[in-house]
């Protein structure tokens, strides 16, 4: 389902993603939800959050362990945006602006 929601916006996604989600618990299905949207997290009762964790002296290296906890709004986009030389200091520069 990947191709539903990379040409969205957020709110879309949200909306696409909370029908989804109650069609599927709904149905009763067991199913594993990947998501940068955490209100998804707390739909319904039955959506267990899993936080995937990173390493404590370096956020943008995955350690590739999950905690069940709360989504805690953590996507670590701008130290990877960093790492990769793509923050928007460093894209100015590199176009001239």
């Amino acid at each position: 389902m990947n191709e539903s929601f990379s040409s969205t916006t957020a709110d879309d996604a949200l909306l696409i993603g909370t029908e989804v989600l109650q069609r599927i618990i709904k149905l009763g299905c067991v199913a594993v939800y990947v998501t940068f949207l955490d209100e998804l997290s707390t739909l319904d009762p039955a959506c267990a959050s899993m936080v995937g964790e990173v390493a404590r002296d370096d956020p943008t290296r995955r350690t590739f362990k999950f905690t069940r906890r709360p989504a805690d709004g953590l996507a670590y986009a701008a130290a990877l945006a960093d790492k990769y030389a793509l923050n928007p200091e460093v894209l100015r520069q590199r176009i001239g602006r």
